[in-house]
């Protein structure tokens, strides 16, 4: 069995743009991650090479490079 995986990226990628309460930042340098008081339980901060944005509800670490690392300096256990 296969699946076409331009097909499913394609209709992930149409799904995700059509939702107004997803906010993609492609290109972007993320070096780190801030939280508040309440930890992983409130807003998010992203730190970038050009400074922060947020608050986020909820982030997605899809790095390709350093997604672990990342993870980790933000106090989440590295994957086993």
């Amino acid at each position: 069995r296969s699946v076409s995986t331009r097909w499913v990226a394609d209709r992930l990628a149409a799904a995700v743009a059509a939702e107004p309460r997803i906010d993609v930042r492609l290109s972007t340098r993320v070096t780190g991650l801030a939280t508040g008081p309440a930890g992983f339980d409130g807003p998010l901060t992203i730190v970038t090479a050009h400074g922060s944005e947020g608050p986020f509800d909820a982030v997605v670490n899809a790095l390709w490079d350093g997604r672990v690392a990342l993870d980790t300096a933000a106090g989440l256990a590295p994957p086993a």
